[in-house]
This record gives C-alpha cells, structure tokens and sequence, in this order.
C-alpha cells in the first residue's frame, strides 16, 4: 500500500533518539533501517514504535534488534 512508514526510536520514553520516514510504493514490501547511537546507564531503556498511513491494515514482519556494547 501507498503512504508512509515511519519507525522511531525513543529513550526513557521522552527522548526521541531516531525517527525515519519513508514513502513506501505498491511494488514491493517495505524495509527500513534504523540506527541510533546512545549512551545508557542502569535504569535507561529504549522503545521502537512503527506507524503508517495507508487506508489498509498492514503487519509489521521480520522485524530484528541488535544491541552492542562499545567500550
């Protein structure tokens, strides 16, 4: 379906670390990915919301997560 597709990332549920926005097209699934790099101490955490605008109800697939530790 047409519209767009937008994933946001968001710390401590305030802070929105990264949000992507694309325009999706009838030709093919959508895939989006994101990146965000943050600093986090004990008691932080992160969400990821998903939305569209389409006029159909679409089901979010394969989604993964990765997390990695920098020192």
């Amino acid at each position: 379906s047409n519209g767009y597709r937008l994933v946001t990332i968001v710390k401590n549920g305030t802070l929105t670390t990264c949000a992507v926005n694309i325009n999706a097209t009838n030709a093919s699934p959508t895939i989006i990915n994101v990146s965000a790099n943050m600093l986090l101490g004990n008691g932080d955490y992160f969400e990821v919301y998903v939305a569209q605008n389409s006029t159909t109800t679409l089901t979010l697939t394969n989604s993964y997560i990765s997390i990695i530790q920098m020192k």
